[in-house]
């Protein structure tokens, strides 16, 4: 069982678009029903990057609210928009 009202997004930013991020944020999912979007919050920005296969990425954290009707699962890849 999982908690489903509370999802966090864990992942990687390249160095390049790190400086770009917003606190809010937006992902229009394809895997979703078309008037729905998943809404988040920036809530973590790692101070020290971490190097893999010669790229600098830092990790990141965001708060994620799925719209009524969303159903979101472990392994998709957010876009922002």
């Amino acid at each position: 069982m999982a908690e489903m009202s509370r999802l966090m997004f864990r992942g990687n930013v390249d160095e390049i678009d790190v400086g770009r991020l917003h606190e809010a944020c937006r992902r229009d999912q394809d895997r979703r029903p078309a008037d729905a979007r998943v809404d988040g919050r920036l809530t973590m920005i790692s101070l020290k990057a971490k190097t893999e296969d010669n790229a600098t990425r830092f990790p990141v954290e965001i708060s994620v609210s799925p719209a009524e009707g969303v159903v979101l699962r472990a392994g998709y890849s957010p876009t922002p928009t």
